[in-house]
């Protein structure tokens, strides 16, 4: 599941830490603009932006599990309200298993505090919420907005 080209990747991941964590906070900030507004197409793409650099973020400096986690469940939330539920489930599968090599790298056992999170939809919105104060809600069940 990619979002950014090779290019940008490549060029993103050459900078310092900190500029990236500030430019994926960018980005999850101008999705949740279009996500406020539902423009749910608009969202997923700068949401999508975000939880690439995430992925590609915690392979290469293994830090920032936190970052993919709310990346991940923003992003699929938002796969959700365009009716993209496989597309949603790929995303958390692919945070998930990043979670579980990184976790492994470290010589841990077992799932991580993030890892859990990511298998129980009842704990993503209070996960999400406890940590960035912007908006997330499910779907309607039934009605999908495009």
């Amino acid at each position: 599941m990619h979002f950014l080209c090779a290019t940008h990747r490549r060029q993103l991941l050459q900078l310092a830490a900190d500029k990236q964590s500030a430019i994926w906070q960018q980005w999850l900030h101008q999705g949740a603009v279009h996500y406020e507004l539902g423009d749910w197409r608009e969202a997923s793409a700068w949401l999508g932006c975000a939880f690439d650099l995430a992925c590609h973020s915690l392979r290469v400096n293994d830090d920032s599990p936190l970052r993919l986690t709310l990346a991940a469940l923003y992003l699929a939330n938002t796969l959700r309200h365009l009716g993209e539920a496989d597309k949603a489930d790929c995303a958390l599968a692919l945070a998930w298993r990043l979670l579980q090599v990184q976790h492994a790298r470290q010589g841990e056992e077992g799932l991580s505090d993030c890892a859990h999170v990511l298998l129980d939809p009842n704990s993503h919105a209070p996960f999400f919420q406890r940590y960035l104060n912007l908006p997330f809600v499910a779907p309607l069940p039934g009605r999908v907005l495009h």
